[in-house]
């Protein structure tokens, strides 16, 4: 039977339940150990992305890419982690920056299956449309 990075990663949250400290590392080794074995290593970055992602479900941290025209400041960052806390009901939320010079101004927030366009790009196509009618 193959296992799948989501199989792998599902068991690996489930053996990590509620341990702490030193009882991480024997886990992990064992895991790595496992991999090895079943010559799964290739694997390992998918396992690492399907894990993060049960994890931050299971933890309600949520991932959010927020796309500007440059990089945001540490008030601006501030009030959007505040935002998006609101927002989601996220416990966490951590944000990735992305500069894109496309976006002019404003910002583009993608979240879970969210996506909050507040770009000046968006609303200059916006108005354009709304006057060829």
């Amino acid at each position: 039977m193959r296992i799948t990075p989501k199989l792998y990663a599902t068991g690996l949250l489930q053996a990590l339940h509620n341990k702490q400290g030193a009882e991480i590392a024997p886990i992990i080794d064992a895991f790595v150990a496992l991999l090895a074995k079943n010559n799964d290593t290739a694997k390992a970055d998918k396992v690492i992305a399907a894990f993060s992602a049960l994890w931050n479900k299971e933890h309600k941290i949520i991932t959010s890419e927020i796309t500007t025209a440059k990089k945001l400041g540490n008030d601006t960052r501030d009030s959007l982690e505040a935002f998006l806390l609101k927002q989601s009901g996220a416990r966490a939320v951590e944000i990735q920056e992305k500069i894109d010079g496309d976006v002019l101004g404003g910002m583009v927030i993608r979240y879970e299956d969210t996506v909050l366009d507040y770009s000046v790009k968006t609303k200059i196509s916006d108005l354009i449309s709304a006057i060829k009618q």
